[in-house]
């Protein structure tokens, strides 16, 4: 079992990449 902690950590660095990604993007 994953523990919350670790599986927040997780997808907090794939939407940053995602939102990282959106900003590339644009430029």
């Amino acid at each position: 079992m994953i523990s919350p902690c670790y599986f927040s950590l997780v997808l907090r660095f794939v939407c940053s990449n995602i939102f990282l990604g959106h900003l590339l993007r644009f430029f």
